[in-house]
């Protein structure tokens, strides 16, 4: 899954099938921190790819805040003022996917109930492998 295909949707809906994490939890992400999160807050997950520095939110139909723009879409993050936190909300900025150069955005999710690391699942190429 490449997160930077704005095309590619998500669905918080398909949790259990379709975000495979690894086991291990964090209590708050860090400028330092690496890897791809699985943020569960208020009815809504949240994808952050700290490695690429993007953002995609996934909000359920329990979602008390609903729909948002650019819900289920990778967008880039450009700067985070709160990191998430268990227990606390995260506030940052991000591009406008359709018009990165002159639109940012600002989002300040509700509070964060779990951080979880997502397994890697996406394809690797082994260049020993000609297959």
């Amino acid at each position: 899954m490449d997160t930077n295909d704005t095309t590619e949707t998500y669905d918080a809906n398909q949790r259990d099938h379709q975000w495979e994490t690894t086991g291990e939890q964090a209590d708050e992400l860090t400028p330092q921190s690496t890897g791809r999160w699985l943020i569960t807050t208020q009815g809504t997950l949240h994808l952050w790819d700290l490695d690429q520095m993007t953002y995609v939110r996934m909000p359920s139909a329990a979602s008390k805040s609903g729909s948002m723009g650019h819900d289920q879409r990778p967008v880039p993050l450009t700067r985070v003022v709160w990191w998430p936190k268990v227990g606390e909300r995260p506030y940052f900025w991000y591009d406008d996917p359709d018009d990165p150069v002159f639109w940012e955005h600002w989002r300040i999710s509700s509070e964060v109930q779990k951080i979880e690391r997502l397994a890697d699942t996406r394809a690797a190429t082994d260049p020993e492998d000609p297959s």
